[in-house]
């Protein structure tokens, strides 16, 4: 359609390749079969915003949950947690830079992101309150979205996530030295 929406599994897109023999599993990154496959009525839309599109899956009524996935793995790894989310909630997942479909590239930073999903709850026209839910690299953009609009969120649930990137003014830390670092502060 017209619009950018489609059902998750009809985007126009080649069929998505069958479950490999060997090992029984899916080949390649389709978050949208595998989402389709999982969550009865989920919808994709891939928004225009200057600087790029943007794909987002939404499913379900009730109040808003942003569910924030980790960096470079899409909305399909949490197909089975979004349709059960989705019996109880009106749950919104935004494919974040380099994800999926989505090429938009203004602001690449946590904070940048958080505000891209801001942008994309007003282009659906979602208004707070909003839930939020962030796993790994989704839950540092969970909390700089409640830090940016702390008016507009009802709760933040974080799993799999720290508080802050594993990086400083010197580059990436490797896990042990993070490990070590935090626990020095205790």
């Amino acid at each position: 359609p017209a619009n950018g929406t489609a059902p998750a599994d009809s985007d126009g897109a080649a069929p998505s390749p069958a479950l490999s023999p060997a090992d029984g599993r899916r080949q390649g990154n389709d978050n949208a079969a595998v989402l389709a496959e999982h969550v009865p009525g989920v919808t994709r839309k891939v928004l225009s915003l200057p600087r790029g599109e943007v794909e987002v899956f939404t499913a379900g009524d009730g109040p808003t949950l942003l569910l924030m996935h980790p960096i470079n793995i899409g909305g399909g790894v949490f197909a089975r947690l979004f349709a059960s989310l989705a019996a109880g909630y009106q749950v919104v997942c935004v494919h974040h830079p380099g994800v999926g479909a989505t090429s938009w590239n203004a602001d690449v930073s946590v904070p940048g992101i958080a505000r891209l999903y801001r942008t994309v709850l007003t282009e659906l026209s979602v208004a707070p309150p909003f839930h939020l839910m962030g796993s790994s690299f989704g839950g540092q953009v969970a909390q700089q979205f409640a830090l940016l609009h702390p008016e507009e969120c009802a709760s933040l649930v974080l799993f799999g996530c720290s508080y802050r990137a594993g990086a400083n003014a010197a580059g990436v830390r490797q896990f042990p030295a993070v490990v070590q670092q935090e626990f020095d502060r205790i």
